[in-house]
């Protein structure tokens, strides 16, 4: 198997007096002393492979497509750990202890296998059936012994936002198994860039703010989707949206935070993944004394 690699040397350079649009809501600029700046330089890893089984181009095949962006040079921050970071959001855990260029073969090699062994099921199945029917009058379609679906995988990601406190960044997958239909996520990450760790729910909202939420997610939705009632947006195709729990897939930047639910999650899979957005006034009232969010705003 030959890998492609194109790299796209240091794309840019983000400094914290720069700020990202993010979800459509126009980011302010933040301007800070010279000795608070965070400066971070990014590179971009791509690889694009397809393997067809057994090597035969008429045969069905697996693509992947994949372009990775991630900080490599920091000034006042710990670049290691905002590379793991990187890698685990984009990779999965499993590849932690890799650099980026290791974990983007191991995890082209381990989608390929992947596709080879699920094409290996299929068709040993198809063998145990083919030799039952044997015993009937019945057979198996040669054409359809010889078809297997091709797999496609597309997985990228951007950074939304970056001041000298917290760094926002979005993973999107995007993969097809049947032919038919893509599934898509969405994963959100917001980092502490003092600490080089992930802000998690816990840390910015005091307990119980679950409920708070639940009706800001409500009124959002009815808003967005211009009605005035859940029973509305059941009929649009939202379900259990009284229940809607946050669910710590969350980006920050100097306006609000932006929640994603995926696909399939109290929607039908038909309409476009939840974004919602609510601005950090409304959310005072459930903000920790100590939430970073009052550092990056002028929320009191």
């Amino acid at each position: 198997m030959k890998i492609k690699y194109i790299f796209i040397g240091i794309v840019f350079i983000i400094s914290s007096i720069l700020t990202f649009e993010s979800c459509g809501n126009n980011s302010g600029s933040s301007k800070l002393s010279a000795d608070k700046t965070i400066r971070l330089n990014f590179d971009t890893l791509t690889i694009v492979e397809r393997e067809h089984l057994q090597s035969d181009t008429t045969k069905s095949s697996c693509y992947i497509n994949l372009a990775f962006v991630y900080p490599i040079e920091g000034e006042k921050v710990d670049i290691h750990k905002l590379q793991n970071i990187f890698i685990t959001s984009f990779f999965g855990v499993d590849y932690d202890s890799l650099s980026p260029n290791d974990a983007m073969n191991k995890y082209v090699q381990n989608f390929i296998d992947n596709y080879e062994k699920d094409a290996n099921v299929f068709h040993s199945s198809l063998i145990s059936i083919e030799k039952l029917e044997s015993l009937s009058s019945d057979s198996v379609d040669e054409e359809y012994t010889d078809y297997f679906n091709s797999y496609y995988e597309f997985l990228d990601d951007s950074v939304t936002y970056l001041d000298n406190l917290i760094l926002s960044f979005q993973v999107k997958q995007s993969i097809s198994k049947d032919g038919v239909s893509t599934f898509d996520t969405f994963r959100n990450r917001v980092i502490d860039l003092k600490r080089g760790v992930l802000i998690t729910e816990s840390e910015i909202f005091k307990v119980g703010y679950e409920q708070t939420l639940k009706g800001l997610f409500v009124n959002s939705l009815m808003e967005q989707n211009d009605v005035r009632s859940i029973l509305e947006l059941e009929e649009l195709g939202f379900f259990g949206i009284e229940e809607m729990l946050p669910n710590n897939n969350f980006l920050l930047n100097n306006l609000g935070i932006i929640y994603r639910f995926n696909k399939g999650e109290y929607s039908a899979y038909q309409l476009d993944a939840p974004e919602i957005f609510i601005p950090f006034e409304l959310l005072k009232p459930i903000l920790k004394e100590n939430s970073i969010i009052r550092n990056i705003t002028k929320i009191n």
